[in-house]
């Protein structure tokens, strides 16, 4: 015969008991995990970069096409982070290509691009361009 437990909602069996106490848990792990997901507002700490801040590109030179891309010239985009370099080299109409991303290396094709440049990033910065 089933234990019968009043919990203000009328009589429960225990099984319906564990059942309640089940979903009670699972609701309060949600609740907690949506917590722990909630935006952040606060502002950066001093020192940091902000996100959103938009980065000066280099100036065009209408060498870059004509001649090919100096290596100087590409040496522009180093410290930029890896979005911000492909965004300034499609400004600039130079093609642009990760070869090597935090130490992994990607299949490059060898034909050679004057108007290329190939960019190694090291934690979302450009370390290195060829």
């Amino acid at each position: 015969m089933p234990t019968e437990t009043t919990y203000g909602l009328g009589t429960l069996t225990g099984m319906a008991v564990s059942v309640k106490r089940v979903m009670v848990g699972l609701a309060i792990t949600c609740t907690a995990l949506l917590a722990s997901c909630a935006s952040d507002d606060s502002t950066p700490d001093a020192g940091t970069e902000a996100t959103d801040q938009v980065v000066e590109c280099p100036a065009a030179d209408p060498q870059d096409l004509a001649a090919g891309i100096t290596q100087e010239r590409a040496d522009l985009l180093l410290g930029f982070s890896e979005s911000d370099a492909a965004r300034c080299a499609a400004e600039l109409g130079w093609a642009f290509r990760v070869g090597v991303r935090d130490g992994e290396s990607f299949a490059l094709t060898m034909d050679y691009s004057m108007q290329r440049v190939t960019v190694e990033v090291k934690d979302d910065r450009v370390t290195a361009i060829t």
